[in-house]
């Protein structure tokens, strides 16, 4: 890292509901980590959900892992607890709209292949839109890159892409059942 903090990393990603790894891999992981004098960290993906775990945590909960130790009151991710952030909740559905134009010449300054310049960028929540970012002089195109955190992860939930002529929409949505959670450093990292 930046400041010099150096640590072995194994990067994991499993669509199943428990993250889970035997408490013999594990113990030859934590070893292979020891001898080379660094400490051990899983970057752990659960559903699309990301987490940094400390070899110490997985062994505390004998290698299982599930959506409560990524989000909420129980979080137990090395970055949520190294870097001291929380989590925002967002109870209604969010909702971003995009459109794009492949011949378009009052685009915002920001590209997009194959669909081509973004034209207009909205967000809603619940049914009300928050902002609409139109034009290069837009206050609102600074909001828009500030929400690419939140963005990526509702993309991963649900997206629809309609095509006429020259424009595109790519409309991105939570469920409107579930509350969505985002910890505070996915927006940090997205800068």
């Amino acid at each position: 890292m930046r400041d010099g903090y150096e640590m072995l990393l194994e990067v994991k990603h499993t669509d199943k509901e428990i993250f889970k790894i035997s408490q013999g891999n594990l113990q030859k992981r934590k070893d292979f980590a020891d001898r080379q004098n660094f400490p051990l960290r899983f970057a752990i993906s659960l559903k699309g959900f990301w987490g940094l775990f400390t070899v110490e945590t997985l062994i505390e909960k004998k290698g299982k892992l599930a959506l409560g130790d990524f989000r909420g009151e129980k979080a137990c991710s090395w970055l949520d607890i190294e870097l001291a952030t929380c989590s925002y909740m967002f109870e209604k559905q969010v909702k971003i709209r995009s459109v794009y134009s492949t011949n378009h010449a009052k685009g915002m300054g920001i590209h997009f292949e194959p669909y081509g310049q973004l034209i207009s960028y909205e967000l809603y929540y619940g049914d009300k839109r928050i902002f609409r970012a139109k034009g290069k002089e837009s206050k609102y195109i600074l909001h828009s890159i500030y929400l690419e955190a939140l963005q990526d992860r509702v993309a991963n939930i649900n997206q629809d892409i309609e095509q006429h002529g020259d424009f595109t929409t790519i409309t991105e949505y939570t469920d409107k059942r579930f509350p969505h959670i985002i910890p505070e450093y996915e927006f940090v990292l997205s800068l």
